[in-house]
């Protein structure tokens, strides 16, 4: 397939996907960013996932308000959501579908740099969410909530460098004057 060249344009809002053309090849380039199947809040791969009662609450109260953005819940031994390397990716897409707006600037970022998806996390952090949040122009501003839970569940646990490099992260955002996106971090003690 042809990659997308810097005129990515909205062939209507159908699909929910921004299509690029190029030489007659259309690409959605939400399918050039790897992400982590199932690691969202409502996939099938969490429903036979028992939480403790009274947990997950904020979450739950996001969704019901229709203020979750997006989520990834890192599982032990599930592939990639065992680890961070999918996280920014995985939240990016979401986002993206969650406020249309950041569809063409993602795909931008993706076009910029196909490898995004394998590069270090604060690279990703910066072009895929960071970038693209600064970016974002509207009239009015739009709040969204993003989980990210079960920090403890990451495989043989979670490079403390990577978990150290997210924390740090994270407040960035705070740039960010289109959307503003509060993180919601969940873990056992």
């Amino acid at each position: 397939m042809g990659s997308v060249n810097n005129s990515v344009e909205n062939h209507g809002n159908n699909s929910g996907f921004w299509v690029g053309i190029n030489h007659g090849h259309i690409h959605l380039a939400s399918e050039k960013l790897p992400v982590a199947a199932d690691a969202a809040f409502d996939t099938h791969g969490n429903d036979h996932l028992g939480c403790l009662p009274g947990t997950r609450t904020e979450t739950l109260d996001a969704i019901n308000k229709g203020l979750l953005g997006a989520s990834f819940f890192f599982k032990r031994g599930g592939g990639d959501r065992g680890h961070a390397k999918r996280l920014f990716p995985t939240l990016a897409q979401q986002l993206a579908q969650q406020v249309p707006d950041l569809k063409p600037l993602l795909a931008n970022a993706i076009e910029e740099d196909p490898d995004i998806a394998e590069k270090a996390l604060k690279e990703q952090w910066e072009r895929l969410i960071l970038q693209p949040l600064l970016a974002l122009k509207h009239d009015r501003t739009i709040a969204r909530v993003v989980g990210i839970g079960a920090l403890d569940e990451s495989d043989s646990e979670m490079h403390r460098d990577d978990l150290t490099t997210i924390l740090q992260l994270l407040p960035q955002v705070q740039q960010a004057k289109s959307l503003l996106l509060r993180f919601l971090l969940m873990s056992r003690p």
